[in-house]
Formats: C-alpha cells, sequence, structure tokens
C-alpha cells in the first residue's frame, strides 16, 4: 500500500493500484452487505471484511514494533485512507439480520476504531444515535449496543 521509491524498479504506482483495487472491491460488495439484501454471501463477506481490518491491524502494529523502513512502512494517511474505504461497508452492515455478520462487522469495527478513531467514531456514533433515538427500527437499537460494547471491551 505504500508507494515505492523512483527507480526501484517496482513503480510509484503501486500504493495507488493497491487503494484503487480496495476501492473498486468495496463498491462491488456494498450492496451485499446491505441490510435487506441478506443470504449465504453476507456472513462470508463480513469474514472477509473483519479478516481485513484485522490484518491491517497486525501489520500496522508489526511495524511499531520493529521499522520495516520508510519506503515499506504505512503511513497514518495509508491508514486513513483504507478506514474510509473499509467502513461505510462495516456501518452499513452492522444493521444485518444475520447476528454471525454483525459479529463480524462488530470484530471488524473494534479493529478500525484501534486503527483510525478519529475518522471511526463519528460516524459510528452518529449511527448509534440514530439507531437509540428511533422507534421504528428497534432491531437497531441491539446492533448500535453491541457495537459499542465491541470498540469499548
Amino acid at each position: 500500500l505504500r508507494p515505492r521509491a523512483p527507480g526501484d524498479g517496482r513503480g510509484g504506482d503501486d500504493a495507488a493500484s493497491a487503494m484503487s483495487h480496495l476501492k473498486r472491491l468495496a463498491k462491488a460488495v456494498e450492496s451485499f452487505l446491505h441490510p435487506s439484501n441478506g443470504g449465504y454471501w453476507t456472513r462470508r463477506l463480513t469474514q472477509l471484511l473483519s479478516s481485513l481490518c484485522l490484518h491491517l491491524l497486525d501489520r500496522v502494529r508489526r511495524e511499531k514494533m520493529s521499522d520495516p523502513g520508510p519506503d515499506l512502512k504505512l503511513q497514518p494517511a495509508d491508514v486513513t485512507a483504507v478506514v474510509n474505504i473499509v467502513m461505510p461497508l462495516a456501518l452499513q452492515g452492522l444493521y444485518s439480520k444475520n447476528a454471525s455478520a454483525v459479529s463480524q462487522v462488530c470484530v471488524a469495527l473494534k479493529d478500525l476504531a484501534l486503527l483510525d478513531a478519529d475518522t471511526l467514531l463519528p460516524a459510528l456514533l452518529e449511527r448509534v444515535y440514530g439507531a437509540l433515538t428511533t422507534l421504528t427500527e428497534v432491531h437497531q437499537a441491539s446492533a448500535a449496543l453491541e457495537a459499542l460494547a465491541a470498540i469499548i471491551y
């Protein structure tokens, strides 16, 4: 996800290409994670989402422990860009009718909060506030509370 130095033989468009592909993937699966579009794919997609967040968090933690070098290390802007791509999927999947999918999304939200709380928390708190104050969609309240509990715990 990091651009390479000019002349290293790998090109400087690697990071842009990776982000471009991640954006395209997110756009492609967005409708499949909509709460009213549930099926056998929902659990698999939320597992993919959760795994992506977990592996990104693992990489960031590894890089803090041992510096891989400036041209290989993810910068905060890179992490924020990934969080901005993945966050809408997680927030949309939060209100799925599949309980295991909601649990996977909560794990992904926790990892995203650990990666970039400043980006995630305002959007999540806005959704949680809306879910807790609505009278017509009661099932959203339990999912919102589960997400808050996952992030806090």
